[in-house]
């Protein structure tokens, strides 16, 4: 398993990678993707956000929806999350990816 997390800057949540949107969560607070490749990742806003339900999330995606990088998923109010003592932290996580397998990711902007 690979991951990696970023501390937001702003409120907005965009596709890491082009792919289809695979699941949402029920939470809203998680979502996977099939990038390509065939590989599956999962976004993960937050530490412990399961807990705050629906609240401070707002997803524009749709499962199936096809997103490339930088496409806007939706929102997360991140002070309403650090408010209720959760982290504020977004995880990107490949669970089938490791060592043996590369991945290039390029930040745009």
């Amino acid at each position: 398993m690979v991951s990696f997390y970023v501390l937001p800057r702003a409120k907005e949540i965009y596709a890491p990678i082009a792919g289809a949107i695979d699941s949402i969560f029920p939470t809203k607070h998680a979502f996977t993707m099939k990038i390509d490749s065939g590989i599956s990742i999962l976004v993960h806003i937050g530490t412990d956000t399961v807990q705050l339900e629906r609240t401070p999330f707002e997803l524009s995606a749709n499962e199936e929806d096809y997103v490339k990088p930088g496409d806007l998923l939706g929102t997360a109010d991140f002070d309403y999350i650090k408010d209720k003592g959760k982290g504020i932290e977004v995880y990107v996580v490949f669970p089938e990816l490791d060592d043996s397998k590369k991945l290039t990711l390029i930040k745009r902007g």
